[in-house]
């Protein structure tokens, strides 16, 4: 792993991803364009995108093919982080509303991170439970 990796991480997951906290590494900022695909779904989890600028929006296909929006997300929060951590396909696509700007992180560089510094663990965890309550509390307003 290396030092960005780990310190953006520990930035992120310390709750202070502040535009100050992150200067040095602006010019490691991945930017994407309007309706370009970060990543897809049922493709392999390569990565987790921290979302500096911009807004993107999560998604996932139905059995009838249509495309349904799953939820906005807004600079500040992680995405792909389900399926990096639990080594699965991507059961969503996340696709760029406008000019987007992520911090890539490499899903080994997330994993040796946590073995690394167990502490965040927990936090991780908190982050993945508040996806799962999203979701289910969005399963039930459409059952």
């Amino acid at each position: 792993m290396d030092a960005f990796s780990e310190e953006l991480i520990s930035i992120y997951l310390s709750g202070t991803f502040t535009r100050r906290r992150i200067k040095k590494y602006l010019p490691r900022l991945i930017t994407f364009h309007n309706e370009e695909v970060i990543f897809k779904e049922g493709h392999r989890a390569k990565a987790v995108h921290l979302l500096c600028k911009g807004k993107v929006v999560v998604m996932k296909q139905s059995v009838h093919n249509v495309f349904i929006t799953i939820e906005t997300v807004q600079p500040g929060e992680i995405l792909g982080l389900p399926a990096v951590i639990s080594n699965q396909l991507n059961t969503t696509s996340a696709v760029a509303l406008g000019k987007v700007h992520t911090f890539e992180i490499p899903k080994d560089d997330l994993i040796s991170f946590l073995q690394n510094y167990p502490n965040h663990q927990f936090t991780i965890a908190n982050l993945l439970s508040k996806k799962v309550l999203y979701y289910e509390n969005l399963m039930y307003r459409y059952a």
